[in-house]
């Protein structure tokens, strides 16, 4: 289950992000011209925290401060984009708005990957203040320019969670094949010994119950929203890695937006 700062430190960071504004005009009744759909993608679980906690209120929100004249329609569990494809998607108006890592396309946004790094952030609230701060300082922006960044988030520390083999020091990671999330946590793995290997979260269920992995790397939260915990029974709490992540929009669609709907977001 997501840890309880995990999950309020999003909902933070999202009401940050992109808030419609009321409109000028006192009518609460819309035509369908007037209503905006987004669809939304990304590749947590429905039923997943994040989804419910954090993507729907948010979406409720924009659509309770638009009036109604923006509905965002949610697509979880990688049904529209593949998580490694949903920022290209984004990007070419395959979908409106996107969620990933972005760790899951390795060499894309290497300023915004150092924070992945062991040792910069101990909680999710200390990834996403960084991440703002560094976005809003212009230190990692010019990495999102051919999109319109809505909000950033981030993850708690990731530790290692195996089938049956305990990890207590590097050492023990010699000969595992270990599931890292990027590039970063791969450099890692492979430096102490294990062989890393790049799956999307979505394949590490049957990749763990056929033995295709030893372990993975991941924060306790996607690990109840992935139901990872039914599969592996010897966990490593250290802070291994923290993971990135961004919700942003099309740059045409969002500037096709009326004035109105757009200009607290500038």
């Amino acid at each position: 289950m997501m840890s309880k700062t995990f999950s309020i430190s999003l909902v933070l960071a999202a009401l940050v992000g992109m808030t419609a504004c009321s409109p000028s005009d006192d009518s609460t009744t819309q035509s369908a011209q007037e209503v905006t759909t987004l669809r939304f993608s990304h590749f947590w679980p429905a039923t997943s925290t994040t989804n419910t906690e954090i993507f729907e209120y948010w979406a409720k929100k924009v659509e309770a401060e638009s009036k109604g004249k923006i509905k965002i329609e949610i697509f979880p569990s990688a049904t529209l984009s593949k998580p490694n494809a949903t920022y290209d998607a984004v990007a070419n108006g395959v979908v409106d708005i996107g969620s990933t890592l972005q760790g899951y396309t390795n060499g894309r946004f290497p300023l915004t990957q150092i924070t992945e790094l062991p040792g910069l952030s101990n909680s999710a609230t200390q990834l996403n203040c960084m991440l703002h701060n560094l976005y809003d300082d212009g230190v990692i922006a010019s990495e999102y320019e051919d999109t319109h960044v809505l909000f950033m988030m981030g993850t708690g520390p990731g530790g290692f969670h195996t089938v049956d083999k305990p990890i207590r020091t590097p050492d023990d990671l010699t000969g595992m094949r270990i599931r890292g999330p990027s590039a970063i946590t791969g450099n890692i793995i492979d430096a102490a010994g294990g062989t890393p290997v790049g799956l999307p979260v979505t394949d590490l269920y049957t990749s763990l119950q056929r033995g295709v992995l030893d372990g993975i790397s991941l924060p306790w939260d996607a690990m109840g929203s992935f139901k990872l915990t039914e599969i592996t029974n010897i966990h490593t709490n250290i802070p291994f890695y923290s993971s990135p992540i961004v919700v942003t929009m099309n740059k045409d669609k969002y500037e096709s937006l009326p004035d109105d709907l757009k200009k607290s977001h500038r």
